[in-house]
């Protein structure tokens, strides 16, 4: 049986008991490789979260790193990220609290494809709404007319698996973007594109990651056998206003357009009144699930 030493990295910001249900509830409850540690970064809580997460950090067996400041997800990600490959771990699952695994042996599933496939460098599984509605997977690369007009077909082709996309065997496919919710880096490769790309403090810092790991190369890949629930966003909503929340998608997309996709102006302002669209009216009709 192969052994994986992996790192699990909790990003928490005012959050600890989301943090600490998680664990208990969660990973504590499925089944992990021997070499696994739980590490848990507080990103510079404005609250009494990391007097709490250090209190629970012997009962619950996890590492406790914190940040001297905020400076958004990828840059906390990273904190644990960069920890685990400079300890000797060889992958690293970033999770949100807000995700529900249905199997024991979802993890282990995930896991296999780095052997199957040595060409992947980060492994999703695929992920449902609490209503049981399945989102994207992000196959394929988007267009400028996929992430406009064509917003709604983009998600529906997202569920289609073409057969050029399909992995060794029927356990996995390649995709685009990775699930940011839940997904196993292969440590190595991360310090190879040199991690996340920190210039966004929240949003599209899976698209951003999925660039970088095409420019080296490397694939990703939905696990098809895995599927965990993920309540989007409630961590997020529970500590920020709509408006704050709409000012880092929008600056987020903007940096991703003109960085990596190279989107000349009219483009950028296509794209980013469609995401305004959606956010401010079909967001709130509950709509693009």
């Amino acid at each position: 049986m192969t052994e994986y030493k992996l790192a699990v990295i909790i990003l928490n910001y005012n959050s600890w008991k989301l943090t600490i249900n998680f664990i208990k509830k969660q990973l504590l409850n499925i089944s992990l490789p021997k070499n696994t540690r739980i590490i848990v970064v507080d990103n510079n809580s404005s609250n009494d979260s990391l007097e709490h997460l250090e209190k629970l950090k012997i009962k619950y067996n996890y590492v406790l790193l914190s940040s001297n400041e905020n400076n958004g997800y990828a840059s906390g990600n990273n904190i644990g990220l960069k920890w685990a490959f400079d300890n000797g771990f060889e992958y690293g699952l970033v999770a949100n609290t807000d995700i529900i695994f249905e199997n024991s042996e979802d993890i282990n599933k995930m896991l296999s494809i780095f052997k199957m496939d040595s060409r992947v460098g980060v492994v999703s599984p695929r992920v449902f709404t609490s209503s049981g509605v399945e989102m994207n997977r992000n196959l394929f690369r988007p267009s400028v007319y996929d992430l406009t007009f064509g917003k709604i077909r983009y998600r529906k082709k997202g569920r289609t698996l073409p057969s050029e996309l399909r992995g060794k065997n029927n356990d996995y496919c390649y995709n685009y973007r990775p699930q940011g919710c839940c997904m196993i880096v292969d440590l190595k490769k991360m310090n190879s594109i040199n991690y996340m790309d920190e210039h966004t403090f929240l949003y599209m810092e899976e698209p951003i990651l999925a660039e970088k790991l095409l420019r080296k190369r490397i694939k990703g890949a939905c696990c098809l056998n895995v599927k965990i629930i993920h309540n989007h966003s409630t961590t997020v909503q529970s500590i920020a206003k709509q408006r704050q929340i709409y000012k880092w998608q929008n600056a987020s997309e903007v940096y991703y357009y003109k960085k990596y996709r190279h989107f000349n102006y009219l483009e950028i302002k296509l794209c980013t009144a469609f995401t305004a669209l959606y956010f401010y009216t079909l967001r709130k009709l509950k709509k693009f699930n």
